[in-house]
């Protein structure tokens, strides 16, 4: 799976947990659409996808500004695991 894929099925998940009618596209900040808990669902909903477990230490939401850079962090486990 290409980085294309992997933007565009992260873009479709971030929708699902969008909080105001804002349009999510890849520079779009987490923290302009998610609250804390739909953080944790959004990066719930991202592990169960791709299947890879983002480390605990990752997890604080200034390591994943944006929904590209979310994609960068699940494309190198994705090819860690390939």
């Amino acid at each position: 799976m290409g980085f294309p894929e992997i933007l565009e099925k992260i873009i479709q998940l971030s929708k699902k947990n969008v909080l105001t009618d804002i349009s999510v596209e890849p520079f779009t900040r987490l923290e302009s659409f998610l609250n804390s808990i739909t953080y944790i669902q959004f990066i719930i909903a991202c592990e169960d996808t791709f299947e890879i477990e983002i480390d605990d230490d990752e997890l604080d939401m200034s390591n994943f500004e944006t929904i590209q850079d979310v994609a960068v962090y699940i494309e190198k486990c994705v090819k860690s695991h390939e």
